[in-house]
């Protein structure tokens, strides 16, 4: 399993290679939130897909400062999304 170190450096990592703008990443580690069997979403046979997760957030600023996540799997170190207020950033890109 990764540390919340660890996720928050893959976290800015993603960001920068993503070229995303953000006003705040949350490095502090207390912030960094752990779920075990996290039931994060279906695979194309319709079976949950559990996992061990870490979730670090980032603030956009907009007209109001905007919340994003990013759901790191914290056995691999994968992303596996980000999400914001309207779902899976992934999927817009």
């Amino acid at each position: 399993m990764i540390t919340k170190e660890k996720a928050i450096k893959i976290a800015k990592e993603y960001l920068k290679k993503k070229k995303r703008r953000f006003f705040k990443l949350d490095t502090e580690i207390e912030k960094v939130r752990y779920v075990e069997n996290n039931d994060i979403g279906t695979d194309e046979k319709g079976n949950s897909i559990i996992k061990n997760t870490l979730t670090v957030c980032y603030e956009v600023e907009s007209m109001d400062i905007i919340l994003y996540c990013i759901i790191i799997d914290a056995d691999t170190g994968e992303i596996i999304k980000t999400l914001g207020p309207h779902g899976s950033v992934e999927d817009r890109e």
